[in-house]
């Protein structure tokens, strides 16, 4: 496939060796050749592709005015490609302090065993402690390292050794925005003389706001809201039948921290589904686990685990969420394995975190779909003990366009 930069993320760039010789080379040979190999990607869901092998192809096409690079897609997740783009290195072996870097980055945030991550680098534990003991490159009696840091007509090492460290560090750390900021913060603060200690709150400040800001954005792409509505643009005005204030408190979350229920009833087109998403949206922005759900979707959910005998393990990830908002509860033609399913989870949520259903019907026409008396009896006694009812009257908001 073929990809733009800007589809492309240098994640790793840090952590490869610069040698200016060996890109020229490559540069020269994809202007007369073309790019014939691909470089190595995987798919990141926030962020489109990371690059982890071919960084100097990358430059060089860049440096060509290539508006597309081929790359090839990994399809893994993002320990397994380091660890292939480790083996196949573009055709080439990585120098040992690359190897280190790599080994540092898997130890690090990846939260990789020593014993383990030689394991699955197909080396030994010791192979790792070599790695990383391996010293930064440095100059001795003026001269190269090795073959892979390149001198400058004055004979000082290509990469400095604070500037490689500082680099990696960051890189392992993952303190992403710092190290995007640094040299634009180290400029203001040599011009407003700032203390250390403001630098320093300066900085950390901007990578908590950002981490905060990454995690948020996780939360609410793995809790599937079909859209982000939010309370301050629901028109209130044009549905009077939605008690505001009821609406606003619950936006306070506090029903959350108390293990409370919350139902809305109303007809279709009412704004049900807007201010439960609403209400779910602003508990991700404050840390809560949460998932949006349609209820066919559900129970179509619960049946299927059914057949690969991964019912327990459904149930388990559902029943620990802080909020499972259930959408468009009604009349459903089901199977009575998945009512008894459905039973079982709102037992188990019961008193420990929180459900959120929107429906137009009204508890007493719950028998009708989901049938056993007794247990809809015990569902219903359950779900309403420690809950908030509101219902909503009113036209649709969905008007017809002219």
């Amino acid at each position: 496939m073929e990809l733009e930069h800007h589809q492309i993320e240098l994640r790793y760039e840090a952590l490869r060796l610069r040698d200016p010789a060996r890109e020229a080379r490559l540069t020269a040979s994809l202007l007369a050749e073309g790019q014939r190999h691909p470089v190595l990607v995987f798919a990141d869901s926030a962020t489109g592709f990371v690059l982890v092998d071919g960084y100097r192809r990358v430059r060089a096409l860049r440096s060509l005015g290539r508006d597309a690079v081929a790359a090839m897609d990994l399809g893994c997740d993002e320990v397994e490609a380091m660890m292939r783009a480790w083996r196949l290195a573009g055709g080439r072996r990585l120098e040992a302090l690359e190897e280190a870097w790599l080994v540092r980055e898997l130890l690090g945030p990846h939260g990789l065993g020593q014993r383990e991550l030689g394991r699955r680098m197909g080396r030994t534990a010791s192979w790792v402690c070599r790695r990383l003991a391996r010293p930064w490159p440095c100059e001795r009696s003026g001269r190269r390292t090795s073959a892979s840091h390149p001198t400058t007509p004055t004979g000082e090492v290509t990469m400095k050794r604070s500037d490689d460290e500082l680099d990696q560090l960051l890189a392992t750390l993952r303190l992403r925005r710092v190290a995007s900021i640094l040299e634009r913060d180290l400029a203001r603060a040599e011009k407003t003389h700032a203390s250390y200690r403001d630098f320093l709150v300066g900085l950390l400040r901007e990578e908590v706001d950002a981490q905060r800001e990454q995690r948020v954005v996780a939360r609410i792409r793995r809790a599937k809201i079909p859209e982000r509505w939010t309370l301050e643009t629901f028109p209130f005005e044009r549905q009077l039948g939605v008690p505001a204030d009821s609406v606003k408190q619950l936006a306070e979350l506090d029903f959350i921290a108390q293990h409370r229920n919350v139902v809305l009833i109303g007809p279709t087109g009412t704004g049900k589904t807007g201010i439960a998403s609403s209400i779910l949206l602003k508990a991700l922005e404050n840390g809560y686990r949460c998932l949006f759900v349609k209820a066919q979707d559900l129970f179509d959910e619960l049946y299927t685990s059914m057949a690969d005998r991964s019912s327990r393990k459904l149930l388990d990830h559902l029943a620990r969420l802080d909020v499972l908002l259930i959408d468009e509860m009604g009349y459903l033609n089901l199977r009575p394995e998945q009512t008894n399913l459905f039973f079982k989870l709102m037992e188990e949520r019961y008193n420990r975190h929180s459900t959120v259903i929107t429906t137009n019907l009204e508890y007493d026409a719950w028998y009708d779909f989901l049938g056993r008396k007794e247990m809809v009896g015990a569902l219903l006694d359950r779900l309403r003990h420690r809950c908030t009812t509101i219902r909503i009257a009113g036209d649709s908001l969905r008007s017809p366009e002219p």
